[in-house]
Order: structure tokens, then sequence, then C-alpha cells
């Protein structure tokens, strides 16, 4: 039962993350993302304003939106 309670307890918590922070950070970095060239001309900067788990949404939002940059050569 003590096992049964604590995966539960674990369970909820990790759903209350995605929830509470996760899932709406993805509207955050999209946003972020169409602003990009308001930013900088490269379009290579994005800016959040706020804190937020931002890499795995900015990955599969490039992809798909077709909006993955091209390398940076530098010299």
């Amino acid at each position: 039962m003590k096992a049964m309670e604590l995966v539960g307890s674990e369970f909820s918590q990790v759903l209350a993350s995605y929830h509470e922070s996760w899932l709406p950070a993805r509207v955050l970095v999209k946003e972020a993302l169409a602003k990009r060239f308001d930013v900088d001309p490269s379009g290579q900067i994005m800016l959040l304003d706020n804190g937020c788990p931002w890499k795995s949404h900015l990955f599969s939002l490039e992809k798909e939106l077709s909006t993955e940059a091209d390398p940076i050569n530098i010299k």
C-alpha cells in the first residue's frame, strides 16, 4: 500500500508539472519563435521573457514549422 501511495504521489507531481509548466511553455516558445526576427535580423536569437522549459518545445516547433536555421559559418 505504501508503494502504491508513493507511486501515486510521484505520478501526481509529474502530471501537475506537465500541466502547470511544461505544456503552457509551448505557447511561450511558439510566440518567441514567431518574434525572433524582431529581436535580431538573422532570426537566430530568440528572446523568452520568462524562464520556462523551452528546449524540447523549440526543437519540435522548428521541425513542425520548418524554421530550422542553417548553421553559422564562423571563420
